[in-house]
């Protein structure tokens, strides 16, 4: 499995599942996705835009987003071989 940035999310729950369990993948990264719909995984930084953008280096705040997926992957055992790639524009 490989994968970039969301496709390697993708990747690591695709390779949770042994081959022939395609279907239960599927609708783990299905729930994975409508799951983060419905998560704050962003907030604004105390101080606002301009904290963010001179001394957090970032307009937003994501540790939502980290804890998010700290719980969602807390639970992996990767069945397949991974290659993940990540990138931050």
């Amino acid at each position: 499995m490989s994968g970039v940035s969301g496709g390697a999310l993708n990747a690591v729950l695709l390779s949770n599942f042994t081959a022939g369990q395609e279907d239960a993948a599927a609708d783990r990264m299905e729930q994975f996705w409508l799951d983060g719909t419905h998560s704050k995984l962003y907030q604004s930084w105390w101080g606002g835009i301009l904290r963010g953008l001179f001394w957090r280096g970032g307009i937003y705040d994501s540790s939502p987003m980290l804890s998010y997926l700290k719980g969602e992957f807390s639970n992996v055992n990767l069945q397949r071989d991974v290659d993940i790639g990540i990138v931050d524009i």
